[in-house]
């Protein structure tokens, strides 16, 4: 769970100066109280719960515009060109390096020597890490493709998938802090739940039409279901 604040910390240190431009509102402290309260958040957790909650609602602006006007076969399509051109470049990094490769010489293992001598001046890591890491950007990169396409669920369960993040965000911010949600369909057919109450409370502080169309309870249930069966062995 720590890797979801470290991300939200990097990435909003990332996009501060664009930050301002989105105009972006925040809830006041009496309305973070509210949602502490709502999200069952020790007293002593309340302004680090607070300050996460204002990093998701920028968040949740964010997300909206960077995917207005996307298409999400070419977004498939540019992350397909970034897994495949990163597992290239590992493997010609990998023939480059001395130790991997077994010593054997050549030109590749010398502009590899070259290379490491340049980094080292630089103080960037050690050569051998880079294939590591662009092994990451292929796996990530081959996963995130996943993300653009479309999801089956209940009618009107979502289908924005900014709400869904957000949704998840709220969550985490909830339970690394011992706190919980609730959302269930009540006897007369209607949705109950203090994420309900939440989200109406932090509606205004969100972008226009954020929220899915259709039972908002319903999309919400179904956003956490999938967490419960993504937590489950």
């Amino acid at each position: 769970m720590p890797d979801d604040f470290f991300f939200a910390d990097q990435r909003y240190s990332r996009i501060l100066k664009h930050v301002r431009a989105l105009r972006v509102r925040l809830p006041i402290e009496s309305e973070m109280r509210r949602l502490a309260d709502l999200a069952h958040v020790r007293e002593s957790s309340l302004s680090d719960f607070s300050q996460n909650v204002c990093n998701i609602i920028i968040d949740a602006h964010l997300n909206v515009a960077s995917m207005r006007g996307s298409s999400a076969p070419k977004v498939k399509e540019a992350l397909s060109s970034v897994a495949k051109q990163a597992a290239k470049l590992a493997a010609t990094l990998r023939k480059m390096d001395l130790k991997i490769a077994g010593g054997t010489g050549g030109s590749d293992q010398t502009a590899g020597t070259h290379l490491e001598w340049e980094l080292a001046k630089l103080k960037e890591p050690l050569f051998p890490k880079y294939p590591e890491l662009l092994d990451l950007l292929h796996a990530a990169a081959t996963s995130a493709r996943t993300l653009s396409v479309p999801k089956r669920g209940p009618k009107g369960a979502g289908g924005n998938q900014a709400f869904d993040v957000f949704i998840e965000q709220l969550n985490i911010a909830a339970y690394v802090r011992d706190g919980r949600w609730s959302v269930h369909r009540a006897t007369d057919g209607t949705w109950k739940g203090s994420i309900l109450e939440a989200l109406q409370l932090l509606k205004p502080y969100l972008p226009a039409r954020f929220f899915p169309p259709g039972e908002l309870g319903r999309s919400v249930d179904h956003i956490l279901g999938k967490l419960r069966k993504r937590k489950t062995p």
